[in-house]
């Protein structure tokens, strides 16, 4: 069994999570990627082929067994002739390290190591990338001190980002940029040296050790079966909830919310918790004392509306730039007053163009749809940035979408404030939430029905990828998705004002 940086750095959240996940990777097993990840992974993978390219000669060890890797490594490091060896393997008892970029120093007995990282950041006036101690340094660090614990000499350690100044007319030598890392990997590995036995030798035990409850343990794929999975309503459903706060109700001896004793959180200072913790405590909603007076804020006729966005590592169009959000579609539904119905309803949509960036005439078209009263309801402050940054890029509409920005009703900074339900589970995402007050709506028989799913079909759109027929049989996927959105805010609304209603 051999322990990776991931596995290694999980152990300090949860040793019973890196003894599940060291286990399932020697064997073979692995986790179900959804169409998004496997998207990001083909994209880092393409980035760090692209930096490759910037070194002659490199030989890559390409053997994919552990023993073989280690043992190809150590013939190239012995070999004076290679200068560098791409996805070299090093291993220290069940310590293991791959990484990306190997360079052997002028002096030829040491080894600088490069790892390639898919974020995109600029040298000159611009910070170091947050984190510059964290976790765009890890994997270089654990490297370090495995490349260390075998006598490998390192002379220094760099990690390549993608640079915020590439373009696609850009030539292949400027997109990277190489930041020199060295003090902060070497403090990292020291810090992980201090725990390195006692991980090592916890996740070599025989038995599977006791679980411990983070703030990580709602998105964790060994929960089902884990001791904390019998815990009822766990405090890290709490949404949003700082690791420090957390630390201390775990340190309280509070691991259900039903634990939590009145007092320890206040109305209005602590909202979020609160209301969670008294709808929890009763079993039944929480309504806010503004629930009603905020919801009646809205102004008729409402424009419910959605923006889809596309990032990607690599710029798309000429003009835009690595991980930039470009806008590839919208959907906005029109009621005209509460008692409207279904069939008085109005729908209008615009997904963007292959091949062609169509941001400017989207916001166009947005602008024709929008009348210049009515409020403007959306799920997230997303679509008011992108409003925001569009006022300021196209002159010639800024006064028409600058006029916008007063008018929108963020529905999901409302629920947050006003309403929660038991059953939401700490969550407050539209399609987490819509089924508990919306029965039977929800995006199952979409083919799209995640935003990851939107993201990898609208890239494949964006860059031409698609035949004709497929292209059309893609933009049907995604207006319906888009569509469902703006529906489910209609929806979700017209279920408020009825409770509304009832107070």
């Amino acid at each position: 069994m051999y322990v990776t940086r991931k596995i290694f750095l999980e152990a300090r959240n949860c040793m019973r999570k890196a003894y599940l996940m060291a286990r399932a990777a020697k064997g073979g097993g692995e986790e179900e990627l959804s169409r998004h990840q496997e998207f990001l992974i083909d994209s880092g993978g393409r980035i760090v082929e692209l930096a490759r390219r910037r070194f002659t000669g490199g030989v890559l060890v390409s053997e994919a067994s552990p023993e073989a890797a280690v043992a190809k490594t150590l013939e190239l490091i012995n070999d004076s002739s290679v200068r560098v060896i791409f996805n070299a393997a090093f291993t220290n008892g069940a310590a293991f390290a791959r990484p990306d970029i190997i360079e052997r120093d002028e002096i030829g007995d040491a080894w600088r190591i490069i790892d390639v990282k898919c974020v995109a950041y600029s040298k000159g006036g611009a910070k170091r990338p947050r984190g510059r101690t964290g976790r765009y340094f890890t994997e270089a660090a654990y490297a370090l001190m495995v490349m260390n614990l075998c006598g490998v000499k390192v002379s220094g350690v760099f990690v390549m980002f993608v640079s915020r100044r590439y373009r696609l007319t850009s030539p292949e030598s400027e997109m990277f940029t190489v930041m020199e890392c060295t003090v902060e990997t070497q403090k990292l590995a020291k810090s992980f040296e201090e725990f390195r036995l006692s991980i090592l030798n916890g996740l070599l035990a025989r038995e599977l050790p006791a679980a411990s409850i983070t703030t990580i343990c709602k998105n964790c794929i060994y929960y089902q079966g884990c001791p904390v999975s019998e815990i009822k309503h766990p405090v890290f459903l709490f949404n949003s909830i700082n690791q420090k706060k957390f630390a201390q109700m775990i340190d309280d001896g509070y691991h259900s919310i039903t634990d939590i004793p009145d007092g320890y959180f206040r109305y209005p200072a602590d909202y979020l918790y609160y209301i969670m913790r008294e709808s929890v405590k009763s079993g039944k909603s929480f309504i806010g004392p503004h629930f009603k007076k905020a919801l009646e804020s809205i102004c008729w006729p409402a424009y419910y509306l959605d923006f889809e966005s596309l990032a990607s590592v690599l710029p798309v169009y000429e003009n835009s730039l690595p991980y930039e959000h470009l806008l590839v579609q919208y959907s906005l539904h029109v009621k005209e007053s509460p008692a409207c119905g279904p069939e008085g309803v109005r729908h209008f949509e615009y997904i963007v163009k292959p091949r062609r960036d169509c941001r400017r005439e989207l916001f166009e078209s947005l602008a024709d749809n929008i009348g210049d009263t009515g409020s403007i309801i959306v799920y997230s402050d997303f679509e008011k940035l992108c409003i925001r940054r569009a006022a300021e890029k196209y002159p010639c509409l800024r006064q028409r979408l600058t006029a916008m920005l007063e008018r929108i009703f963020d529905l999901c900074e409302f629920m947050r404030r006003n309403y929660y339900h038991p059953e939401f589970k700490g969550l407050y995402s539209i399609k987490k939430i819509l089924p508990v007050l919306v029965p039977g709506m929800n995006y199952d028989a979409l083919a799209v029905r995640s935003g990851g799913d939107a993201i990898v079909k609208h890239y494949q759109l964006a860059i031409g990828a698609l035949s004709e027929d497929e292209a059309l049989r893609v933009k049907r996927e995604l207006f319906e998705y888009c569509s469902q959105d703006t529906l489910a805010m209609v929806r979700l609304h017209e279920r408020l004002i009825q409770i509304g209603a009832t107070l």
